[in-house]
C-alpha cells in the first residue's frame, strides 16, 4: 500500500455537506472518498479532457451501433485502438507497451463504466488472458474483440487470440 500524506485543503460548506453524506450512505470515510475522487481527476479526468474524450450516454451507444454489422463495430474497434489506445498510453503512461495498454484498459473500465476489465498473468508471466465484459450485446463483443486485437496482435506484435459472446470479449495473450 502506497505511503500516505496529510494535506489540509479548505472545502465549502456545501461540498463538504454532500461529501459527508455520500461517504456516510456508501459505509467509508470522506477521506477514502475525496482520495478516490482525487485520484480519478489525476488518472483520467484531466489526460481525458487532453485526449479529447467526452463521455457519452449507454443509449447513444446502444444507438449507434444498431444500424452497424459486427463487422463495422470490428473496424470500429480497430480505429480506437490505433486512435485512443495507443496514443492515450505514449501521454498518460510515457510508452505503448503490453503494460501500459493494459493500464489504459483498466483505467477506462474503471472511470468510464461501459465495460468491466480482468487482466490476469499466467504462472510462468507468458501467458495471459483479458477479459472484458458489458452489457451492450454481441455486436459490442465483436468491437472490443477488434480492439483488443488491434491493441495486442497489430500495434504491439504479441501472439493474440480473441473469442467473444453476446457479453464477453476474452483475449488469450502469450507475451514474448
Amino acid at each position: 500500500m502506497p505511503k500516505s500524506v496529510t494535506r489540509t485543503v479548505r472545502l465549502d460548506e456545501e461540498l463538504d455537506r454532500a461529501l459527508t453524506k455520500k461517504a456516510s450512505n456508501g459505509k467509508t470515510s470522506v477521506s477514502f472518498l475525496v482520495n478516490r475522487c482525487i485520484r480519478k481527476f489525476v488518472e483520467w479526468d484531466s489526460p481525458s479532457f487532453e485526449l479529447g474524450l467526452v463521455s457519452v450516454p449507454e443509449t447513444l451507444l446502444d444507438k449507434l451501433a444498431r444500424d452497424k454489422d459486427e463487422e463495422a463495430l470490428e473496424r470500429f474497434g480497430r480505429e480506437i485502438a490505433r486512435d485512443y489506445v495507443k496514443p492515450a498510453s505514449e501521454y498518460v503512461l510515457g510508452d505503448f507497451t503490453v503494460g501500459s495498454a493494459v493500464e489504459i484498459l483498466r483505467r477506462s473500465s474503471l472511470y468510464s463504466g461501459n465495460f468491466s476489465f480482468d487482466f490476469a498473468s499466467g504462472h510462468d508471466s507468458r501467458n495471459n488472458v483479458i477479459v472484458l465484459r458489458h452489457d451492450h450485446g454481441r455486436p459490442w463483443s465483436r468491437y472490443y474483440a477488434g480492439l483488443l486485437d488491434e491493441t495486442f496482435r497489430v500495434l504491439l506484435g504479441e501472439e493474440a487470440k480473441a473469442t467473444y459472446t453476446d457479453s464477453l470479449c476474452v483475449v488469450q495473450l502469450k507475451v514474448h
